[in-house]
């Protein structure tokens, strides 16, 4: 049974694994023929800054904002019931290994084929080296997700890189706080000018916040997050398009998370 063919919020899911780097409970699972990620509700730790029991929600609420974005910038991403309860379940992105889209170079050559740095520091030979990212289309629209998601923990894990170009962000749990937590590796564009296409995306997702209705983003997400946590997704919409420039970091939060990757 392909992907295509199965039913992956009915079909059985069977856990053949589990993923030993994550914070939480996370497990690689199997629906017919479609590899996802399933992390359990019961699995999850919890934070002082979120609610218990709110990060599988969460996390399907920002693969719904990524798909009113129009950009794909999440995998496809929904709720279901599995062997360990109620939970998160993503489908399986298979990455390039070869491609580094953020990665910690030597600082002379950071800037090699136009990237941004982010941060500077040494390694453990006292050696000065930079934190980077490339500088494309797809992470920059990562970066604007981000912003609208109030995302508190974009890692450089947490950027995959496709063997087709593509990159998608992946582990969105702690999104969506009502003060500011913007914690990412991607702040190489600081105050530059959002692009006309990443404006439209805003725009979509802020139009459809009105759409209350039981299919519509409003109403799909209201299921998901609580009134004043819209209502904050909302004014950061508004926020970008009144100043349509990437953000700079703010609030009490460190700017990036640890670690790094």
């Amino acid at each position: 049974m392909t992907e295509q063919q199965a039913d992956l919020e009915q079909d059985a899911l069977e856990v053949v694994g589990r993923l030993e780097v994550a914070s939480n409970e996370t497990f690689l699972g199997r629906i017919g023929g479609a590899t996802v990620v399933y992390k359990p509700v019961a699995g999850e730790k919890p934070l002082w800054d979120f609610p218990d029991g709110t990060l599988a929600g969460r996390e399907v609420a920002a693969y719904l904002v990524s798909e009113s974005l129009g950009w794909g910038v999440v995998p496809r991403t929904w709720l279901r019931d599995g062997p360990l309860g109620p939970g998160m379940v993503q489908l399986w992105q298979e990455q390039d290994r070869d491609q580094d889209p953020v990665d910690v170079v030597p600082a002379h050559a950071a800037r090699r084929d136009g990237r941004r740095v982010v941060l500077e520091g040494s390694d453990e030979n006292d050696e000065p080296v930079c934190l980077v990212h490339e500088d494309s289309p797809s992470l920059r629209r990562m970066a604007v997700f981000d912003a609208v998601v109030n995302n508190a923990d974009r890692k450089g894990g947490h950027v995959l890189p496709l063997h087709d170009g593509r990159r998608l962000g992946v582990d969105h749990g702690v999104t969506f706080h009502v003060e500011p937590r913007l914690r990412t590796v991607l702040w190489g564009w600081v105050g530059e000018p959002l692009l006309d296409d990443e404006l439209d995306g805003v725009r979509r997702v802020r139009a459809g916040l009105e759409d209350s209705r039981e299919g519509g983003l409003g109403g799909r997400l209201a299921a998901l997050l609580d009134d004043v946590e819209l209502v904050a997704l909302a004014e950061r919409c508004d926020r970008l398009l009144r100043t349509p420039v990437f953000p700079s970091p703010e609030g009490d939060m460190p700017a990036v998370p640890w670690p790094l990757f």
